[in-house]
């Protein structure tokens, strides 16, 4: 048996809040976690939406029933199968989706927000892309472990960055947020913690100053 591949297209889909204009101050661009889909991660953060901001969430490439054969479905970013493939693809993707926006760096600050297992995608992204935003917030998960590196590689320790978690989170010890504490003790970074779960916090969001 021989293992071979191909490049073909695909259709992304991402949700959006708001609309780009020229009163927009804010772009955020927010990476779901496991199993979750865009449309409903999205959503979370409609209590946090104001006018000056356009959110963007991009959809996982891969998606699956969450149980069985029908139901509920969820996506994710990556499987342990074809692992580099799903991690080029999904490098291109969002560096197709930044593109189409054609956001005036002048007057718009960008900030990344990846949850859970969207900060691993997250950094993976910014790590190879020329696409570089003003903030980047690692939201209860952990950069890709293949970065986790000191010292960091260099955009990650230039950047201004925020680790946000939720202090009853049952997936503490899988992002170990005491380790990304000390590897992220020399760069410009601040941690910010809510008393909650494994969940979007819009108070937690509200303390991130731009």
């Amino acid at each position: 048996m021989k293992e071979q591949s191909i490049v073909t297209t695909r259709t992304a889909r991402y949700f959006t809040l708001g609309k780009l204009n020229e009163n927009t101050k804010e772009v955020w661009i927010v990476l779901h976690g496991f199993a979750q889909l865009a449309s409903n991660f999205i959503q979370k953060f409609e209590p946090f939406f104001n006018e000056d901001k356009f959110i963007v969430a991009p959809e996982a490439l891969n998606r699956f029933y969450t149980k069985g054969h029908s139901g509920n479905v969820g996506a994710t970013w990556l499987t342990k199968e074809a692992r580099l493939d799903d991690i080029k693809d999904n490098n291109q993707y969002l560096d197709n989706l930044i593109a189409e926006f054609k956001i005036d760096r002048t007057r718009t600050k960008i900030v990344t927000l990846g949850f859970s297992q969207g900060v691993a995608t997250l950094t993976r992204w910014l790590n190879v892309s020329e696409f570089k935003p003003d903030y980047l917030v690692l939201f209860a998960g952990e950069i890709a472990y293949e970065l986790q590196t000191k010292p960091l590689p260099k955009y990650f320790a230039t950047v201004k960055s925020y680790l946000v978690y939720g202090t009853k989170d049952p997936l503490l010890p899988s992002f170990a947020p005491d380790f990304l504490n000390e590897l992220l003790a020399e760069t410009d970074f601040e941690t910010i913690t809510f008393e909650g779960g494994h969940e979007i916090n819009i108070e937690a969001l509200r303390k991130i100053k731009l």
